[in-house]
């Protein structure tokens, strides 16, 4: 029942084969946040390999259309990856909390809840860092999940003190 969907999600017109070395085409943010420089490659930084594949989904346009296109993802990660996320690793977490954002278009029964639970559960584990850009890479996912994090509601109480004709 499942291989056809599945096989076709495969050979849909994102570029699952991206294995460039470095930066290059990658969101400075992600990739600092990824640790990744111009040395990088798949062999020796687990964050590159799942960032291209999901870089190239983020170009796509938000649509159930395109959801059959985010399965993929999942099933095309390594297992230097997974370790990570094991590790609860913020970058591993991350990458993950981004792809979930996406999957959130979905609106299938048997995942919605899933996703927005996982999603959720990762923006409350990292929410308390210190380091900014994690906290800015999880502003997406949060918003997409329906999850207020704190830095964002001080951040919205502060701009409404400032300006009270926002109230």
């Amino acid at each position: 029942m499942w291989w056809a969907f599945f096989m076709q999600s495969r050979y849909e017109t994102v570029n699952y084969e991206d294995d460039r070395p470095g930066r290059v085409d990658l969101d400075p943010g992600f990739a600092d946040l990824c640790r990744i420089d111009e040395t990088a490659t798949v062999e020796n930084n687990p964050y590159l390999w799942p960032l291209r594949m999901l870089t190239n989904l983020l170009t796509l346009e938000s649509t159930k259309e395109n959801h059959r296109k985010y399965y993929n993802w999942m099933g095309r990660l390594e297992t230097e990856y997974y370790d990570c996320l094991l590790q609860k690793d913020p970058p591993a977490l991350i990458l993950l909390a981004w792809w979930l954002a996406l999957m959130s278009v979905v609106e299938e029964w048997w995942i919605e809840t899933r996703i927005r639970s996982e999603c959720t559960a990762i923006c409350m584990k990292l929410e308390d860092s210190q380091d900014p850009l994690v906290l800015r890479m999880l502003e997406y996912p949060a918003q997409s999940c329906g999850y207020l994090l704190r830095h964002v509601q001080e951040r919205n109480v502060l701009e409404m003190l400032e300006n009270p004709l926002l109230c």
